[in-house]
């Protein structure tokens, strides 16, 4: 099976490109296989290219250092999608932010000079990446409105409606971290169900 199939499929559900854009992005992406817990993306880390992941899932932590070190999860990567660096889209600025597998994952990679050379090359290239942009955004705004309006139940149910295979495979403190709550409080939910 061609391990690219998923990932041109996630592509055409935005847009129809060309058969010669699919034939770069063959001749440019590369498959990598990790470990879980994998740091993908390191804090001071700058603008390296794309991901996308076959198989696996990643998670966005901040870290504060306030009187203690204190990794806070604001966002999760899923299956059949790609990772955008949200603080590292302004290519001369370090990341704030990192990129941790929560499992052993199967991803593609788009290096920065292979992404430079889309855009260079293909008029498609733009309207798709916007395309994608935006359902991301979409996807972050809906997440703010249900930390800003739900309660913390409600938000674990949401949890469990759209990605219940996460509180399988990471530790409770990441979906807490998450959902805006703490672990007492999603411990609290998960033992009255």
């Amino acid at each position: 099976m061609d391990n690219l199939q998923p990932f041109f499929r996630y592509l055409f559900q935005f847009k129809t490109i060309p058969n010669d854009m699919v034939d770069f992005l063959r001749a440019s992406i590369r498959i990598h296989h990790y470990p879980k817990n994998h740091e993908l993306i390191k804090i001071g880390q700058y603008h390296t290219g794309l991901f996308y992941i076959l198989s696996g899932s990643a998670r966005v932590c901040t870290i504060s250092d306030g009187e203690e070190i204190v990794e806070k999860t604001f966002w999760f990567w899923h299956p059949n999608e790609i990772i955008i660096p949200f603080d590292i889209m302004d290519r001369d600025h370090p990341t704030t932010t990192k990129v941790v597998l929560n499992e052993s994952s199967t991803l593609l990679s788009l290096p920065l000079v292979h992404l430079n050379e889309l855009h260079r090359l293909f008029t498609e290239y733009t309207p798709l990446a916007s395309s994608i942009l935006q359902q991301v955004i979409v996807n972050l705004s809906n997440h703010i409105q249900n930390l800003s309006h739900l309660c913390a139940e409600e938000r674990y149910n949401h949890l469990l409606a759209t990605h219940p295979y996460l509180l399988n495979i990471i530790h409770l403190k990441y979906i807490a971290s998450f959902l805006g709550m703490s672990l007492n409080t999603l411990n609290h939910i998960r033992a009255i169900r």
